[in-house]
């Protein structure tokens, strides 16, 4: 155990290293003015020349970590993305820290995205009348038996076919859906859709209730910080901030105290690893 702890450490450390040197080439390499000084003008030209160009071709390596110079919808998508492993962080303090279980691991953050700088009010609608259908369609596939495969594929078809309906619904009303509605979801929603009815069909639907609110309670958790904070521009800005939240994660990682639940009374089992419903 001892070896293993100090393993923990040493990358944790790595990662910190990692994040502090990032920060360190950008303040030296990314933030200086492109155009030359006086005294490197007055300077002779065959001792500022291949400096100059050797230097410019070095920063022009290190704009690789400048994700602001892309193009406006290519930063759009970028910001998107790093906010994946914040919505990520927040659920494994969430089932870790807190105690609480969710459907799956990405379920929530993905969720939340879909709704982000969207009307969530549509996305409301379309997640209910999906997750609905989808569970009906999945409780009537459990008479025939089905393999995996072609199981999950109905289930997805069912998805699909909500969400299309309830967009042309959407649109029919004068409400305006983007995108992101119809990317909400169809793998994420066929898979959170099995794994209810499982822990539904093991525990019971109490259970699978719970587990289905506090995914919802952690994805909308999720929304709030992606929706009204700058995280996603921040992140854009300072991609090296993702080494930090992987020594956050690693750390939650060896978390073996109980949860805030557990120490209320209000969790039987402390031990998630032996609930999990990923």
């Amino acid at each position: 155990m001892q070896v293993d702890r100090q393993f923990v450490i040493i990358t944790i450390l790595v990662l910190v290293l990692l994040w502090i040197l990032s920060f360190t080439v950008r303040a030296l390499y990314l933030k200086r003015p492109s155009s030359p000084s006086v005294e490197s003008a007055a300077s002779a030209p065959q001792e500022s020349t291949v400096p100059e160009n050797t230097e410019s071709g070095l920063v022009s390596t290190l704009s690789i970590m400048d994700l602001q110079r892309t193009p406006a919808q290519t930063q759009r998508a970028l910001s998107f993305l790093l906010l994946i492993p914040v919505g990520l962080l927040i659920t494994a303090l969430a089932k870790t820290m807190i105690g609480v279980q969710t459907i799956g691991t990405f379920s929530p953050t993905l969720l939340a995205l879909s709704q982000a700088r969207s009307d969530w009010r549509i996305g409301i609608v379309i997640f209910i009348a999906t997750f609905g259908l989808g569970t009906l369609c999945r409780m009537l596939l459990a008479r025939f038996k089905l393999s995996i495969v072609p199981r999950r594929s109905v289930v997805g078809t069912v998805v699909v076919l909500a969400i299309v309906v309830g967009i042309s619904l959407s649109n029919r009303y004068g409400l305006a859906p983007t995108a992101r509605h119809v990317l909400l979801p169809v793998a994420v929603m066929t898979v959170m859709i099995e794994r209810f009815f499982v822990i539904m069909e093991k525990d019971g639907n109490k259970t699978a209730l719970k587990v289905l609110t506090n995914s919802i309670a952690v994805a909308a958790l999720c929304f709030v910080i992606f929706e009204y904070t700058r995280t996603g521009q921040f992140l854009l800005r300072f991609p090296e901030f993702q080494f930090l939240i992987i020594a956050v994660l690693v750390l939650i990682g060896r978390y073996s105290g109980s949860s805030l639940l557990a120490v209320l009374g209000l969790q039987p089992a402390p031990n998630l690893e032996q609930k999990e419903t990923e």
